[in-house]
C-alpha cells in the first residue's frame, strides 16, 4: 500500500484558505471572463492556490478548471 504524503496543520488551512476565497470561487465558475484571466495569472504567486494545489496533488493550472462538486445557478 502507497504512504499517503501527510501536510502540515498550516498548510492545510492556508488550502482551505483557498477552497472558499471569493476570487477562487468566481474563476471556477466563470472561466472565461477577463478578470478571472488576470486572477488565474496571480495564482502562481498565491500562497493559498499554492497549499491548495500541493494537498490535492495536482498542478495549479489543474486548480483553474471549474470545480465539478460546486453546483453553480446562475440567475
Amino acid at each position: 500500500m502507497a504512504e499517503q504524503k501527510q501536510f502540515g496543520l498550516g498548510t492545510r488551512l492556508l488550502a482551505r484558505v483557498c477552497v472558499v476565497c471569493p476570487i477562487c470561487i468566481f474563476g471556477r465558475c466563470r472561466p472565461t471572463s477577463r478578470f478571472t484571466k488576470w486572477c488565474n495569472k496571480m495564482r502562481y504567486h498565491c500562497p493559498f492556490c499554492k497549499a491548495r494545489a500541493k494537498v490535492k496533488h495536482i498542478s495549479i493550472v489543474e486548480l483553474l478548471e471549474p470545480d465539478k462538486t460546486i453546483e453553480v445557478r446562475h440567475p
